[in-house]
C-alpha cells in the first residue's frame, strides 16, 4: 500500500492488470472497494487562526478546520519555509480485538493538509513575507482520503489502455468486522448494493504510513535545518486536488489487485474479414466471358467442316506473294502445300520502297 500511495503523489503511471490480447470490453456492471479523496481550499479560514513570534526567527502556528497543525519558520535573508504535509491521524492502529463485539470503523480514513508557499512557485518578492506574520500569500488545502465503493460499467480495453466509461462512486457506512483473529475481514455496508469487504491489511497500511514521517514532513530553503521532508516535494508544484485524486486511485488499483481481486470475464473482439460478392456487378463480364467461349467454339467446329481451309502458316512469305483473284476479290496465294512455300520462300529477294 505504501509503494501505492507514493506512486499516485508523485504521478507515476502503474498499469492496470488485466488479460487482453486485442480489444475487450466488460459491460458490467462490476463492483470494487477502494479509496476517494475529497479536498478543499482552507487558506482564509487557516490563516485566520495564525498565532506568530516576534523576533529574528519569525515561526507562526496555525490549525485547519480539520485539526491539522502547520508550524512555519521565517528568518530573513536564511532560510523559510516552503511546504509542509502534516495530518490529523494521531491513533494509527485501529483495534481489531474480536472480544469487542460492538467495534467499529468510520470510513473516513485520515484526513491531511498541505501548505504551501509562494516561494514554491518560485515567487521572491518581499510582498509575500511580514514582519509580523511571517509568509503570507500561501496555499492550503485539506484533503480526506475515505473507503468508498465503485460501480463501473462500459469497461474497454483497447492494447495496453484500459478505458472505465462509466463510474459511479457508492457511499459506505462504518465498517464493522466479521472472522477470527488474523482472518478479519471489514465489512462496509453498501446499501442497495451491498456489502463491500475490504483486508484489514489494506486499512492498517494507510493509517500507518499517513502518520509515518515518509508521509508527513517539511521542506524548507536556505540554511535549513535537517528535518524529515516526507512527501513536501512532491506538492511543490501541480494542483493538490488532482495529486490527491491520482493517489486515491493508486491505492484503490492495488486494493483490486490485491487480496480482494476478483476475475471478471468479458468477451475479446478480433477482426474477421468477409467477402460481399455482388453479383449484378460480375453479371456483364461472365455474359462476355460465355459468349467469347462460344464464339470461339463456333469457328473451330465450322473451320471442322469446310475441307477448303489450308494450314494455318507461320511464314510471311505468303503474305508476300497473294493476289486477288476471281470476282469476288478474294486475296489467296497460288501455294497448296509447306512445301512449295519453302521453295519459294528461297528465290524470292523483295524490296521495300
Amino acid at each position: 500500500m505504501q509503494g501505492a500511495i507514493l506512486r499516485g503523489v508523485y504521478n507515476l503511471e502503474s498499469p492496470s492488470l488485466f488479460n487482453c490480447s486485442s480489444t475487450c470490453k466488460w459491460d458490467g456492471p462490476y463492483y470494487s472497494v477502494g479509496f476517494q479523496s475529497s479536498c478543499s481550499n482552507v487558506t482564509v479560514a487557516t490563516s485566520a487562526t495564525k498565532s506568530c513570534t516576534n523576533g529574528t526567527d519569525i515561526q507562526c502556528t496555525m490549525q485547519t478546520p480539520g485539526g491539522v497543525t502547520f508550524n512555519t519558520l521565517w528568518v530573513p535573508t536564511e532560510v523559510q519555509t516552503v511546504s509542509i504535509v502534516n495530518t490529523s491521524t494521531t491513533s494509527p492502529i485501529p483495534d481489531f480485538d474480536t472480544t469487542k463485539p460492538n467495534f467499529t470503523m468510520p470510513s473516513n480514513i485520515t484526513q491531511f493538509a498541505v501548505f504551501r508557499a509562494p516561494s514554491a512557485a518560485g515567487l521572491y518578492p518581499t510582498q509575500n513575507f511580514d514582519p509580523n506574520q511571517g509568509i503570507i500569500g500561501e496555499e492550503i488545502v485539506e484533503c480526506t482520503i475515505k473507503v468508498a465503493g465503485f460501480k463501473y460499467s462500459d469497461i474497454e480495453a483497447v492494447g495496453s489502455t484500459l478505458n472505465r466509461s462509466t463510474v459511479e462512486v457508492i457511499p459506505l457506512d462504518n465498517a464493522t468486522y466479521t472472522g477470527y483473529h488474523t482472518y478479519v475481514s471489514l465489512v462496509f455496508p453498501g446499501g442497495t448494493n451491498g456489502d463491500f469487504i475490504m483486508a484489514p491489511g489494506d486499512v492498517l497500511g494507510v493509517y500507518n504510513f499517513f502518520a509515518s514521517p515518509q508521509f508527513t514532513g517539511e521542506l524548507q530553503d536556505g540554511d535549513a535545518t535537517t528535518k524529515a521532508v516526507g512527501t513536501a516535494g512532491a506538492f511543490l508544484h501541480g494542483n493538490i486536488s488532482d495529486l490527491v485524486t491520482t493517489m486515491a486511485a493508486s491505492m484503490s488499483d492495488h486494493v483490486r489487485s490485491g487480496t480482494n481481486q476478483e476475475l471478471g470475464l468479458g468477451s475479446a473482439q478480433e477482426t474477421v474479414l468477409f467477402v460481399s460478392v455482388q453479383w449484378e456487378w460480375l453479371s456483364l463480364p461472365i455474359v462476355a466471358e460465355i459468349a467469347t467461349a462460344v464464339l470461339l467454339i463456333a469457328t473451330m467446329v465450322s473451320s471442322r467442316r469446310t475441307t477448303r481451309v489450308g494450314l494455318w502458316k507461320s511464314s510471311n512469305v505468303a503474305l508476300l506473294v497473294h493476289d486477288a483473284l476471281g470476282s469476288e476479290g478474294m486475296l489467296k496465294a497460288d501455294i497448296q502445300n509447306a512445301d512449295q512455300l519453302r521453295d519459294l520462300s528461297r528465290g524470292v529477294e523483295v524490296k521495300l520502297e
